[in-house]
């Protein structure tokens, strides 16, 4: 559609026909209760099929268990760092993984998981994400995020009920600065079915 720069997000409705995207998840289960995930994402971006976006991460869980304490056998620990290069047009100055590129987006989150009763889990995310690693370290579209949330597994565990709050801060603002409309805090509701 003629952007010189890559609309990402999820349904966006920029499609160019052509090129499509690949993509990669590799999982690690070692010694039962640890869990190393490699992620991998690569995509010609734009109609004239000439800039590259990649997307990588890599991520650790400790399952449910893995301390074999009563009471701390409950917890489940996860964490994943994420990194996006991004080319765009005669701005490419830097060098990466895929070799020059303008823009790395970057992120990272830590999670605790409890177990409150059979099925139902409270569970507390926190990260970062950094959208323009050419800004200053703290730029007003780095945001730091905490997120509290209730998980219940129904219909024997192949439905996943999900509610939670976001709250949103941006990076370098005091904290007696919060709004929960700058840059807006997120309430939801999420299903996931899984078979």
């Amino acid at each position: 559609q003629g952007s010189d720069e890559p609309a990402i997000a999820a349904g966006t409705g920029v499609v160019n026909n052509y090129f499509k995207g690949l993509g990669t998840r590799l999982k690690l289960t070692v010694l039962s209760d640890y869990v190393v995930t490699g992620s991998g994402y690569f995509d010609l971006w734009d109609p004239k099929q000439q800039y590259k976006a990649l997307f990588y991460a890599l991520g650790l869980e400790l399952k449910k268990g893995f301390i074999p304490v009563p009471v701390l056998d409950r917890l489940r620990l996860r964490g994943e760092w994420a990194r996006g290069e991004i080319e765009l047009p005669e701005r490419n100055l830097q060098t990466g993984v895929m070799g020059a590129y303008a823009v790395a987006r970057t992120g990272f989150y830590a999670e605790v998981s409890a177990l409150v009763w059979e099925t139902l889990s409270a569970r507390v995310r926190t990260g970062r994400i950094n959208s323009d690693n050419t800004a200053t370290l703290e730029d007003e579209d780095d945001v730091w995020l905490v997120e509290p949330a209730l998980v219940w597994w129904v219909f024997h565990n192949k439905v996943q009920l999900t509610i939670g709050y976001q709250w949103l801060l941006p990076a370098g603002r005091d904290l007696a600065a919060y709004h929960p409309l700058e840059p807006g805090d997120v309430a939801y509701g999420k299903i996931f079915l899984q078979f």
